[in-house]
């Protein structure tokens, strides 16, 4: 959702392929000032929006542009959780 309450619903299967879905969620970021992105500690290992979009990129060769939409940003913002469980305490 942006500023003006406008919300873009992206799903992998309405795309031909990773790549061109990849593409859609940059040319989505790209519209953006503020990237808000949300991780976790998942089994002793951080995981973000941010790290899947950059491996996803890689995976489908979109890694520059990525790179290019990212640095384009005037604002990220990540929001963590950290789990804990019982066996953890």
């Amino acid at each position: 959702m942006d500023a003006l309450n406008w919300v873009t619903k992206l799903h992998f299967k309405d795309y031909p392929d990773d790549h061109a879905f990849m593409n859609a969620i940059l040319d989505t970021i790209k519209k953006c000032k503020t990237f808000i992105g949300y991780g976790i500690f998942n089994d002793y290992n951080f995981v973000s929006d941010m790290r899947h979009l950059e491996s996803n990129c890689k995976n489908v060769g979109l890694l520059d542009r990525y790179t290019g939409v990212i640095d384009g940003l005037q604002r990220i913002v990540l929001i963590y959780r950290l789990y804990l469980t019982k066996s953890a305490i």
